[in-house]
C-alpha cells in the first residue's frame, strides 16, 4: 500500500518542482554567473527559492492523491481499511456506508491539503504577505 502511495504522489511533486526550476528568472541566473557564483551558490539562492512554490503545489496536489492511492490500494489488496469497507458496502448494497466512507476520505482529502497549504504559509511568509499568492505571481 505504502509504494502504491508512493509512486502516485512521487510524480505530481517531481513534474511541479521541475516546472518551478525550469521557471527561473533567466536574467537574474546570468547576473550570478557574470558575478561568479558557483554552481552551488546559484542553486542555493536562486533556483531553490523560485522553486519552492512549485514543489508546495504539487505537495498539495500529492496530498489529496495519497488519500485516494491508499483506498484504491486497500480496495484491491487488503485486510482492513476504507477501501475494503468501500467495496463490502457496495456488494451489501448499502449506499449509505458508501457515501459515508466518501465523506470521509474527502473529509480527509481536504484536511491534508489544508495542512500543507499551512505549511506552505510557514516555509514562506514572503509570498503571501500582502495577500499575494505564490502560483499568482508566476
Amino acid at each position: 500500500k505504502a509504494l502504491v502511495v508512493a509512486l502516485i504522489c512521487f510524480f505530481p511533486i517531481v513534474v511541479s518542482t521541475t516546472d518551478g526550476l525550469l521557471r527561473s528568472d533567466r536574467e537574474l541566473l546570468d547576473l550570478a554567473r557574470s558575478f561568479g557564483a558557483s554552481r552551488l551558490q546559484v542553486l542555493r539562492t536562486i533556483l531553490v527559492p523560485s522553486a519552492v512554490p512549485s514543489f508546495f503545489a504539487g505537495l498539495q496536489i500529492s496530498a489529496t492523491y495519497a488519500v485516494l492511492g491508499a483506498v484504491i490500494a486497500e480496495w484491491v489488496g487488503a485486510s482492513s481499511g476504507l477501501g475494503l469497507f468501500i467495496s463490502r458496502s457496495q456488494t451489501a448494497f448499502r449506499v449509505d456506508r458508501v457515501f459515508v466512507a466518501v465523506a470521509v476520505i474527502a473529509a480527509v482529502s481536504i484536511l491534508l491539503f489544508a495542512l500543507v497549504h499551512l505549511a506552505a504559509r510557514a516555509a514562506m511568509p514572503w509570498q503571501y504577505a500582502h495577500g499575494q499568492n505564490p502560483e499568482e505571481s508566476r
